[in-house]
């Protein structure tokens, strides 16, 4: 692991653990093609809370994997709007993981709230 101070992980999102029946959170994401969590000076950095985590990650600039996603389809769609030539994401299997949580979400919400319409009456 690096020291956050060396080298900050700016991609990621909250992981809530449990060790010995204690719950904490970190700050998770790709390196590369590490995958790695938050430390400060050699120790890994732990928050009692996810909202906590969450919280320090926005104050010091870190990016959720999720809004990475949504900017890398957003370009791909329409590059021009980023200043950029025909543009290909390339996905981390981090971003693919986080992406397919989004879209599975997604669809779930649309399986359990939208209302089908009802049937038209067959005519014969």
């Amino acid at each position: 692991m690096r020291s956050d101070t060396a080298r900050p992980l700016p991609l990621g999102e909250v992981v809530t653990v449990v060790l010995d029946g204690r719950r904490s959170s970190v700050w998770w994401g790709p390196d590369g093609d590490l995958d790695r969590v938050a430390v400060r000076e050699g120790r890994v950095r732990t928050w009692p809370t996810p909202d906590a985590c969450a919280d320090d990650a926005r104050d010091l600039g870190w990016v959720g994997a999720a809004d990475r996603c949504h900017t890398m389809l957003t370009a791909a769609s329409v590059p021009w709007a980023f200043d950029l030539a025909p543009f290909e994401p390339r996905w981390s299997p981090a971003d693919l993981r986080r992406l397919r949580e989004v879209l599975n979400g997604a669809v779930h919400v649309l399986r359990t709230e939208v209302v089908r319409p009802p049937r038209a009456p067959r005519t014969t």
